[in-house]
């Protein structure tokens, strides 16, 4: 390391140079945090859990930052290589019901979502019904703090057994007597469920 640096400077019209030992320039810190992200499934029974197994579900990951209206953007400035982040966004896979944790994140707020193609519409005997993250976005990751995002997958099991009893009570009911019944199945979303559903 040299022990001094010499400056040059023009002063009152004349040159002059001058010798400073050891120089430091004090470069502030950007402050990190961390964000992990989990990946869980609901309505899938813990016998059949393993049907999960190796499928891969892909995660977006956006920094954000204010626009001049004082909306979120993605902040398109923000590349990091050794992160993973072309402007402004990072991609993760996660392979089952996991985790993935990403380190040394400028603080600030990012928005997780999961790439709609990567989520099977059936997994063994399960049918994909909808998709909801908590907290909801964006989250905000501090200093030396790590964020937390769950991204949960509800399935339904395709076959279901529905038993129906009708029960006749008095004397003057007849126990003998056919009584029809309509069945109407309804989705979580409250739309009909149809028979290609």
């Amino acid at each position: 390391m040299n022990e001094n640096a010499k400056v040059t400077f023009t002063a009152n019209g004349e040159d002059g140079e001058e010798f400073f030992p050891k120089p430091v320039i004090q470069v502030q810190k950007v402050p990190t945090g961390s964000l992990t992200v989990t990946k869980v499934f609901a309505g899938i029974d813990a016998e059949d859990s393993d049907v999960i197994g190796t499928s891969e579900f892909t995660f977006t990951i956006e920094k954000l930052k204010e626009n001049n209206e004082g909306n979120l953007v993605v902040d398109t400035d923000f590349t990091d290589t050794e992160l993973g982040f072309t402007d402004g966004v990072k991609t993760i896979t996660i392979t089952g019901a996991a985790s993935q944790t990403i380190s040394g994140l400028p603080t600030g707020q990012y928005r997780v979502t999961e790439t709609a193609e990567s989520i099977p519409e059936s997994i063994g005997d399960y049918v994909y019904v909808s998709n909801s993250i908590s907290p909801e976005n964006p989250v905000t990751v501090e200093k030396d703090q790590t964020a937390a995002v769950t991204v949960t997958n509800t399935y339904n099991h395709r076959d279901k057994t529905l038993t129906i009893t009708k029960k006749v009570d008095g004397n003057m009911g007849d126990r003998t007597h056919d009584f029809d019944f309509e069945l109407t199945v309804l989705q979580e979303n409250g739309e009909l469920l149809t028979a290609d559903d």
